[in-house]
């Protein structure tokens, strides 16, 4: 909820500097004065929903951010089998390729729980990488 919230910021910024641009630029034509009035109402107009229910949005941010990930792990995998023929390890090159297809397949059936652990092993794998950084810094100076 607080990415959501981020974007809806950013949202309502957005659309106060179109806004400005559209009403006090004195260089534009009228075609993109009025192109600027409409993007930043439109920008208001999704941070006032954002706002409005911040649960959805956090929902629906996540169900985006699980079908980008899908597609791309399938293209990953598809480009992975079109560069077989130069790759120096074939079977390698098959498994990452089969891998990345299934996951990605998978992903988009249910693209919320995939952001969900998506989130969460970032989560974990930052605190692994914290913990590290720690002994790193406790050790350092130390033969």
């Amino acid at each position: 909820m607080v990415v959501a919230g981020i974007i809806a910021v950013w949202a309502l910024i957005a659309g106060l500097v179109n806004i400005a641009i559209g009403i006090f630029s004195r260089k534009l034509g009228t075609w993109p004065r009025i192109g600027y009035l409409v993007l930043g109402v439109a920008f208001l107009i999704a941070a006032a929903i954002t706002f409005g229910n911040l649960g959805a949005a956090a929902a629906s941010l996540g169900i985006l951010l699980g079908i980008i990930v899908g597609i791309s792990w399938i293209i990953e995998g598809v480009v992975a089998l079109t560069l077989l023929g130069d790759a120096t390890s074939k079977i390698w090159t098959i498994l990452y390729a089969v891998l990345s297809i299934i996951a990605g397949i998978i992903v988009l059936f249910s693209p919320l729980w995939g952001a969900a652990l998506l989130w969460l092993l970032l989560g974990v794998s930052m605190v692994i990488l914290g913990v590290v950084q720690l002994v790193r810094a406790f050790r350092f100076g130390t033969k």
